[in-house]
């Protein structure tokens, strides 16, 4: 082959390899530029996770959905009230001369709040059970524990990447690990 002739195949071929590379950067970014589907929501995923795990029939999902729906009524009234007890308790940091009996009482009513969503989903899960076979109250007992996990509230946005970890902080400043009980309570 004589130089030309090489020199326009190398050519041609450099022109193939950019119009390639061009086309895959193209489908990349218009790949990343549409719109994700939005994630379901954790009450919807936990609802469906329950039904297929226990695989309830349809009269048993008709009344699982009613049990939901009121449920999260409920919840959603006292979530109102604890909202608004928080409220008056970080309102007494306004004050001057605040008694620790004020403070206790105001953290008292915040945490009652707290503990009545606590027993109504205590006792919302009491009422699934009660809709499940033998086989199905196995299972939900077998599966209860990743339901609440599932259900409890998020710890937060991670650390940025140049902060140390909370490990990280516990270990050099020797402190235990944080608790996990409140990790365990549900929040439909």
């Amino acid at each position: 082959m004589n130089a030309i002739v090489k020199s326009r195949l190398l050519t041609g071929l450099i022109l193939l390899l950019l119009i390639a590379n061009m086309l895959t950067l193209g489908l990349y970014w218009w790949k990343r530029t549409l719109p994700a589907p939005p994630p379901p929501m954790k009450n919807e995923r936990v609802a469906d996770f329950l039904i297929h795990e226990l695989q309830l029939d349809s009269p048993q999902r008709l009344a699982y959905q009613q049990l939901v729906k009121a449920h999260r009524k409920d919840v959603q009234g006292i979530r109102e009230k604890t909202r608004i007890a928080k409220e008056a308790f970080f309102e007494l940091l306004k004050k001057e001369n605040v008694s620790e009996a004020e403070i206790r009482n105001a953290a008292a009513n915040a945490s009652s709040a707290q503990q009545e969503i606590d027993l109504l989903t205590f006792h919302h899960f009491q009422k699934v059970r009660a809709l499940c076979n033998e086989s199905q109250k196995e299972k939900f007992d077998d599966i209860i524990q990743d339901v609440l996990r599932m259900n409890a509230p998020q710890q937060g946005p991670p650390p940025p990447h140049d902060e140390p970890h909370d490990n990280d902080l516990q270990e050099r400043e020797h402190l235990p690990p944080p608790g996990n009980d409140r990790d365990m309570i549900p929040h439909p």
